[in-house]
């Protein structure tokens, strides 16, 4: 799994800014490595936004209503 990081990253990096395809874009990962590829992506694409969906599944639906639902663009 930790090679398609880099893959991962660069691939959404260069839809957003090359493409400018606004997304949202899904990456899933298991929550034993969502805090590593959290890191990553700030570290590597640090003007693309993200959220972790964590918690309970009205958590993720609230957190989901107002992060994605409410967000018209996702470019730097």
């Amino acid at each position: 799994m930790w090679a398609m990081l880099p893959q991962v990253i660069a691939l959404v990096a260069y839809l957003v800014q090359e493409r400018r395809t606004a997304g949202p874009f899904m990456v899933v990962a298991p929550s034993s490595l969502i805090a590593n590829w959290e890191q990553e992506f700030h570290h590597w694409a640090p003007s693309l936004k993200l959220v972790s969906y964590k918690g309970s599944a009205d958590a993720r639906a609230a957190l989901f209503t107002q992060q994605v639902l409410t967000t018209r663009s996702m470019f730097p």
